[in-house]
């Protein structure tokens, strides 16, 4: 399983996916001041 981290009140948030329909791979980005 994937790292898990814990952002209170992210100040920004960014998702994007790769890859056709039933195969895609999602990626998530969030930041909060100071850590990305």
């Amino acid at each position: 399983m994937s790292d898990s981290f814990e952002l209170d009140a992210p100040d920004h948030f960014t998702v994007g996916a790769v890859g056709p329909p039933g195969q895609r791979v999602f990626y998530l980005q969030a930041r909060q001041t100071g850590r990305l």
